[in-house]
C-alpha cells in the first residue's frame, strides 16, 4: 500500500484554532504505510490493529465522515480481520503528525478514487472530523498535508506549493531538536482551548500572536526569508509568553539562549510539551551544534 509522510506545521500551531493562517509541509524523513501482520504478531502491530478497529467504530458512528465519499467500510472491516495495521516510523506524540498520517492512509486506501473530486477545503473539514478521534479536536491540517504530500499554505484559501525548486533554499534554515520525551497532545490542546475561552487572553493572543503568524506565513509564501527571520524571533518570544505550559523546563534555557544570542529561534513543533521542537537559524549546522546537546534533524522542504 502507498507510503504516507508525516508532517511539520511550521507556522500556525494552536493559532489556527483562533483563525490564523498556517504553513505546513510533509516531512520526507518519516513515513508509514498500511500493511498486514505476518506471524508471529508483535505487540506494536496488534496495538495498531486495535487502534484501527476503534477508529473504524468511530467512523461508523459518524456517517458524515464517510458515506458521502463512498468510503469502502466493508473492505476496511474485512482487512482489519486479516490483520491490517499501520506500519509507521513516525514517532508518536512528537509533533510530526503520526495520527494525521494514519487518517490520510486510511482515506487514501478506502476512499481514494472518490476523494479526487473533493476540494482541499472539503478534505480539510472531512479530515478534521476524522482526526478528532485521536485528539478531541483537530484543524484537519495534519492529515490533509500527509494526504496531499506537498507543502500547503492556509490563508483565506488553501494553496499547494510546488516542491522541486520553490522552497529549496529554505532547506538550510530549519532543524528539529529532540527533547527526549513525548508530549500529551490531547491534554495540551484542551488546556489551550480553555485558555482561549478567556476574553482577555483571547484578545491579547489574537492581537499579538495571530496577526504575527499571518504576516510570517505571507513572507514564507513569498520566500522572503530575511523578513521571516525577524518574525521568527518575535514568534519565539511570544511563544514563551502564551505557550509556557507547552515548553518543558529543560528546553527553556536553550530557548532563551537563542533569543539572547540572536543566532537561532526556537518554536513549538505541533502541540509541544515534549517531542520535537523547531529551530530557525542562519548558522551553518556545525556552528548551531555548539548550542545543542545532541544531533539535529534537518527539515527538508523539497526532495
Amino acid at each position: 500500500m502507498e507510503k504516507i509522510y508525516g508532517k511539520i506545521l511550521l507556522l500556525g500551531e494552536y493559532a489556527v484554532l483562533a483563525g490564523s493562517y498556517a504553513f505546513s509541509i510533509p516531512h520526507y524523513g518519516f513515513s508509514g504505510r498500511l500493511e498486514f501482520m505476518q506471524k508471529p504478531f508483535d505487540q506494536k502491530q496488534q496495538r495498531s490493529n486495535q487502534t484501527l478497529q476503534n477508529f473504524r467504530t468511530y467512523l461508523e458512528e459518524q456517517s458524515s465522515l464517510w458515506e458521502w465519499i463512498h468510503f469502502d467500510m466493508e473492505r476496511f472491516g474485512e482487512d482489519l480481520t486479516q490483520g491490517l495495521y499501520f506500519d509507521s516510523v513516525i514517532p508518536v506524540h512528537y509533533g510530526l503528525g503520526s495520527s494525521g498520517a494514519l487518517v490520510a492512509a486510511i482515506y487514501r486506501e478506502y476512499a481514494g478514487d472518490h476523494l479526487k473530486a473533493a476540494s482541499l477545503t472539503e478534505l480539510k473539514h472531512l479530515f478534521a472530523g476524522a482526526e478528532a478521534f485521536f485528539h478531541g479536536r483537530s484543524s484537519g491540517i495534519d492529515p490533509l498535508t500527509s494526504y496531499v504530500g506537498k507543502p500547503l499554505i492556509f490563508t483565506d484559501q488553501i494553496d499547494q506549493v510546488p516542491t522541486k525548486n520553490d522552497l529549496q533554499q529554505l532547506n538550510q534554515s530549519w532543524f528539529l531538536f529532540d527533547s527526549g520525551s513525548p508530549s500529551g497532545t490531547g491534554d495540551l490542546v484542551a488546556l489551550f482551548v480553555e485558555k482561549l475561552s478567556n476574553k482577555k487572553f483571547s484578545s491579547g493572543f489574537t492581537r499579538e500572536y495571530v496577526n504575527l503568524i499571518d504576516q510570517a506565513v505571507v513572507h514564507m509564501r513569498n520566500e522572503n526569508d530575511g523578513v521571516l527571520s525577524q518574525h521568527m524571533k518575535r514568534i519565539s518570544l511570544l511563544q514563551l509568553k502564551y505557550f509556557r505550559e507547552m515548553i518543558p523546563g529543560s528546553i527553556v534555557p536553550l530557548w532563551k539562549q537563542g533569543l539572547k544570542s540572536g543566532d537561532y529561534s526556537m518554536k513549538l513543533c505541533g502541540s509541544g510539551g515534549g517531542g520535537y521542537f523547531l529551530i530557525h537559524t542562519k548558522l551553518p549546522e556545525e556552528n548551531l551544534l555548539e548550542y545543542f546537546p545532541g544531533p539535529l534533524t534537518r527539515v527538508l522542504f523539497a526532495i
